[in-house]
Parts: structure tokens; C-alpha cells; sequence
């Protein structure tokens, strides 16, 4: 069995200009952050280029709402237009499966109480509420997505009944002050035009006491499970769609996110989680699902497409050949807060 990190670089799967960068030879990186990289990614050796933490995430100036420091590199919302998430079962076997090993982490984290009312946002194809329904006793359940095919495959799910689905806006949730005890947001800050104003939302429909929280992948650490994919479209000189606020998925970012939302005893953690693939094949067919890697995938040639096929097997070290099973590692940022007693409605 080989154990790879899906972890080459914050930008590979989302970056075009830093992507190509990454995919130049003797690529080093900070090691405070992901001191487990493979060789097989980074071979050892000088390296003639190195970029720290703080060229990936610039500081953000003081005395401003977290909402205002967005850091001027970030690029608009419309650059992640080939991003989609209208196949509801390919999602829910790529990042559905990855979503489900990181719930399990998160909430045994939140350690929240039986009979508490809860709501997913951005609930995608339910995997998280499925969590939810089986493991902590809701009182009331509700998942709310813009997306109706994501909705009605939420709806079919056997883990998740008793759930009630609806389409809507994270940024505009339409229920009334106070009416949940618990909302989280699982792998969607990132995708939020707006992530300081989906986090109010949250705030403002949790009533006082209640939790705030969210993970995501850390993608400062190169933790996506699309990364090595990424790195592999951009060594075939291939771009890739960006989430709109990637910037975000840090650790620093998210808590102050947080804080600046009125959150209190706000606390962040790593969550880190393996799956295991029966074969390089296997990971392939699944690598191919990815929600903003899908749609470039299927715009190239078959030629092309072997290429980045063979480029993702280099970068993981396999042999040519089925070979045997392969182990994969992906690593997320998770964050909670309470909401206080005079938080003001967002």
C-alpha cells in the first residue's frame, strides 16, 4: 500500500499564474505548514525559488472589518464560473466521500448536545447532514443549497431522512432570527463571493449561546484532494477555475473572519484525513469528479487527458501499471464560536 499527500501547493488546483510557477522543477516551500510533503512532490535538492506563508496570505490591515481586507490579488467571483456543481453524484462520490471523513472529526470537535435544531448551509448533496441525522439526535434538521440538482439528491438520501431540504442562498438565508441552535458550512466558505456576509447570516438565525461553524480545506497548506491534480493540469500548461475567496482557506483568516462576525471562545483547528483507493485507477476516476476540475478535464483531448493522467501518477511516485491500493491524505481547517447574548443581526 503507498501513502501519498494530496497536498503539492495552495494554488495548483485553483491558481492559473501560481499554478505554472508550482509546476516548475525544484519547487520548495515553507515547511512550517505542511512538513510532510512527499519527496515524490518535491524532490530534495537546492531549490532557486522558495515562497514563505506570508507570500502566499499578504497581512491584512488593522481596523478594518475582516469583509474590507480582502487582499487585492484575490480574484473576482466571475473566475469561478467553470466551477459546477449541477452532476449531484459525481459530487457526492468525490467530494461527498472526502466531506463525510472530515464531518466525522468535526463534530465529535463540537461535541454538541442531543436536541438541538440545526442547519447545513450549503448542504451540497447532503453528506453532512446525513452526519447530523445519525449521529446527534436533532430536534429539527434543515440543509439549503442553491443548487436544485444537489437539493433533490439531499432529498433521496436514507442517512438523511427526517431532514428538510430547500434551495436558497447562503447569503441570504430565509429563516428568522435565532430559529437553529447549531449552523455549519462544510467545504463552502470558499465559494462565497462574500464569505464575511454568509457568516452574519449564520450568526444572525443561531440564537445566543448557540455554535457557529464551518471547515474547509486548507488550502494555505496545499490540503485539497484535487491538489496533485492541479499540479498535474498545470505541468500540461492547463488552467484551472478559481474559488472566489480561496483566500479565506487559512487558518488565521478564517478565525478572524470570526471574531470580526462577534463570535465568541473562538477556536480553529486541523483536521487531517485519509482514503484509501483500491488502485491508481480508482483514484483517477474519481480525481476526474471534482467540481472545478470536471469541466477542464472534459475540454481536453484524449491525448491531452493521458497526459495529465500520467503527470498525476509521476507525482505520486506509482510505477506504471494498475498496481496496488493507494492511500491518499487531504487536510482541512475547522472553526467554531458561540454566538453571543447582544450579537447584532446580520
Amino acid at each position: 500500500m503507498r501513502a501519498c499527500l494530496l497536498s503539492p501547493t495552495v494554488f495548483a488546483a485553483c491558481s492559473p499564474s501560481l499554478a505554472r510557477w508550482a509546476a516548475r522543477p525544484g519547487l520548495a516551500w515553507d515547511g512550517s505548514r505542511a512538513p510532510a510533503l512527499s519527496n515524490a512532490l518535491f524532490p530534495p535538492g537546492p531549490a532557486p525559488w522558495h515562497r514563505s506563508r506570508a507570500d502566499l496570505l499578504p497581512a491584512f490591515p488593522a481596523g478594518r472589518p475582516l469583509a474590507t481586507r480582502q487582499p487585492a490579488w484575490v480574484p473576482p467571483a466571475a473566475t469561478a464560473t467553470g466551477i459546477s456543481f449541477h452532476d449531484a453524484d459525481a459530487y457526492d462520490r468525490m467530494t461527498g466521500a472526502w466531506s463525510r471523513l472530515v464531518g466525522l472529526a468535526f463534530l465529535d470537535w463540537l461535541s454538541p448536545a442531543p436536541g438541538l435544531r440545526w442547519l447545513d448551509v450549503g448542504c451540497g448533496s447532503g453528506v453532512f447532514t446525513g452526519l447530523v441525522a445519525q449521529r446527534c439526535a436533532p430536534a429539527r434538521l434543515h440543509g439549503i443549497d442553491p443548487e436544485p440538482a444537489q437539493v433533490a439528491y439531499a432529498r433521496s438520501r436514507p442517512d438523511a431522512r427526517g431532514a428538510q431540504f430547500r434551495q436558497g442562498d447562503a447569503t441570504a438565508l430565509p429563516y428568522a432570527p435565532a430559529s437553529f441552535d447549531v449552523a455549519v458550512m462544510a467545504l463552502v466558505l470558499f465559494y462565497l463571493p462574500d464569505p464575511a456576509r454568509g457568516v452574519a447570516q449564520m450568526v444572525r438565525v443561531v440564537a445566543p449561546g448557540g455554535l457557529v461553524g464551518a471547515y474547509h480545506w486548507d488550502l494555505a497548506a496545499g490540503g485539497s484532494p484535487l491538489a496533485v491534480l492541479g499540479r498535474a493540469l498545470a505541468q500540461a500548461d492547463v488552467d484551472t477555475p478559481t474559488a472566489p475567496s480561496a483566500w479565506v482557506a487559512d487558518e488565521d483568516a478564517v478565525r478572524q473572519l470570526w471574531v470580526d462576525a462577534g463570535l465568541e471562545d473562538v477556536q480553529t483547528r486541523h483536521i487531517t484525513v485519509r482514503r484509501e483507493f483500491r488502485s491508481f485507477d480508482a483514484l483517477w476516476e474519481v480525481l476526474q469528479l471534482g467540481a472545478s476540475t470536471a469541466p477542464v478535464l472534459r475540454g481536453l483531448s484524449c491525448r491531452q487527458r493521458e497526459a495529465v493522467r500520467e503527470n498525476v501518477r509521476g507525482l505520486l511516485g506509482l510505477p506504471p501499471g494498475p498496481g496496488g491500493a493507494v492511500t491518499c491524505t487531504a487536510r482541512a481547517i475547522a472553526v467554531k464560536g458561540r454566538v453571543g447574548r447582544r450579537a447584532s443581526p446580520g
